[in-house]
């Protein structure tokens, strides 16, 4: 059941809950000895404090329980899929489907069923070890290392949840039939837990929710920038890394002035990539942007557990039959016509010989072709650079926005100049350059919702105001199972279903609390 991973609290050192998963493969946790459950004597020594928190790194890009669900990067191949810019060519073997449909999020199956308990493995443990790491005998600045980590995951994957089980934060919903009408902030978000615990809770509101998120990277910045250690890895979480959650946090809030400070804080000290950076197959934490990445090895992309055998179509798995694209009129419209380099991450013309069909994906490649190991930008100074840009846009300082837009653009298109007759405008040229920069990363769903909530005046698609996807585009009828999908701002179908068992386990929760 959904809640056991609150009443069992089970930390692995190498991975983490890895033997409450009911379908992994014996072989899989025999790998290594250090695979096994341990209990609060984890804690009598700083060196067991900080393995805890490298199986939580671990967790984020652990193989998963089945095909389609391999951590966090099938969230966000998922995330992309339920958004209008990444259609794919066929059926293949039938993965992901069911999220590119949107009824695994409606039916809580697949991913739709993953999300719930994957983000509360990271809610747990980081209460675990949060609610232990005071006791151990060690160095103070170690020991505000691991807690740090710990507050930042736990607001990371609340924050995550969040975006999933409700509408965008600032959103003041309206319609007939809406079942909590009025401000997001009065929503019921999700169960909150901040210390281990056997006692089941009730959805919190959307405001509360945030506040412990915020509070938590408040606490998490403050020991970073006091504990005087650096991370030895890009896959672990630093300074960096909690100040661009924190921007991804106060842009859903619209607090700009957070929002444009911490993403200029977060991407301190990194460089945008190169020409040549840009079309080496997005398989490296070396890469010069990458604040914070999944850096895999060969156990870690196993052929049918993993991002690549869903998106590298020369490796001849999943992405052979399944081939992910872009949707051709944003190709065609903002890179076809221009000297953009990123034009290097889609085949407009496809290639027959290699078995690429027209505008399918070459952004993401293996590092060894036709294999399957390659890292995962999980937060990159790119981004960064687009955050901090329109939260200067939103508060009207149109010349600093654009200044910071125009340092990044021009790394990609170099006679780029950003428009600058009017915020308005300039924030929906950051909007279209989000899509094209962050294709794949699993920016693009909460985007859609969070850009309705605010801007009903900006289209998608002339005369619609929501989700918009369309034969046009790229997508295909067969699979959609209609010529277009059309979600308004406050559709349902935004709002992922919790799933069945949480109910069963959580009495606290009745049918009135599910998601419409």
């Amino acid at each position: 059941m959904i809640m056991n991973s609150h009443k069992k609290l089970v930390l692995a050192i190498s991975v983490l809950t890895s033997l409450s998963m009911v379908s992994c493969k014996k072989s899989f946790l025999e790998r290594k000895p250090t695979d096994q459950a341990v209990t609060e004597d984890v804690f009598n020594t700083i060196e067991g404090a900080q393995a805890a928190v490298q199986g939580m790194n671990r967790l984020v890009y652990r193989i998963g329980d089945e095909t389609n669900s391999f951590a966090f990067l099938s969230q966000c191949l998922t995330y992309d899929l339920m958004g209008e810019d990444m259609p794919v060519n066929s059926y293949g073997s039938n993965w992901f489907i069911q999220e590119y449909r949107y009824t695994a999020a409606r039916a809580a199956v697949d991913n739709g069923l993953y999300a719930w308990g994957y983000y509360y493995q990271f809610i747990n443990n980081a209460n675990f070890i949060i609610a232990n790491v005071d006791n151990v005998v060690s160095d103070q600045g170690a020991k505000d290392m691991v807690k740090a980590q710990a507050l930042a995951y736990r607001a990371w994957a609340y924050f995550n949840l969040c975006r999933l089980y409700q509408h965008t934060y600032k959103a003041t919903v309206t319609g007939s039939g809406t079942k909590w009408p009025g401000p997001v902030t009065k929503a019921p978000a999700v169960p909150l837990y901040t210390a281990p615990t056997q006692t089941p809770a009730p959805r919190a509101s959307m405001e509360t929710v945030y506040k412990q998120i915020t509070d938590d990277l408040t606490a998490a910045i403050a020991l970073f920038d006091g504990s005087g250690i650096s991370r030895s890895t890009k896959s672990e979480i630093n300074g960096n890394v909690a100040k661009g959650i924190y921007a991804r946090v106060a842009l859903e809030m619209q607090d700009w002035d957070k929002a444009a400070t911490y993403a200029r804080q977060a991407r301190n000290g990194y460089n945008y990539m190169t020409a040549a950076d840009i079309g080496a197959g997005f398989n490296s934490v070396g890469n010069a942007e990458w604040i914070w990445g999944a850096a895999m090895n060969q156990e870690q992309s196993a052929p049918w557990y993993s991002f690549l055998a869903q998106m590298d179509q020369d490796n001849g798995m999943h992405s052979a039959r399944q081939q992910k694209m872009v949707n051709r009129q944003l190709f065609n419209k903002y890179l076809d016509t221009t000297r953009d380099a990123r034009k290097v991450w889609w085949t407009k013309a496809g290639d027959p010989a290699a078995g690429y069909v027209p505008y399918s994906q070459r952004k993401f490649r293996a590092v060894t072709k036709g294999g399957y190991v390659g890292d995962y930008p999980l937060m990159r100074a790119s981004e960064m650079a687009l955050t901090e840009a329109e939260a200067l846009a939103q508060q009207n300082k149109v010349a600093e926005a654009a200044a910071v837009f125009n340092e990044f653009v021009q790394t990609r298109r170099p006679t780029y100049n950003a428009p600058t007759n009017s915020s308005d405008t300039l924030i929906k040229e950051i909007w279209i350059q989000r899509r094209i920069e962050l294709w794949g990363e699993g920016f693009r769903f909460f985007d859609i919702k969070r850009q309705q909530a605010t801007f009903t005046a900006v289209k998608l698609a002339p005369n619609q105001i929501g989700l918009v996807r369309t034969v046009t585009q790229g997508h295909i009828v067969s699979i959609l199972g209609s010529a277009s999908m059309n979600f308004g701002q406050y559709s349902p179908a935004f709002l992922w279903r919790i799933p069945g068992g949480e109910f069963l386990a959580n009495k606290t929760l009745g049918t009135a609390d599910q998601n419409p």
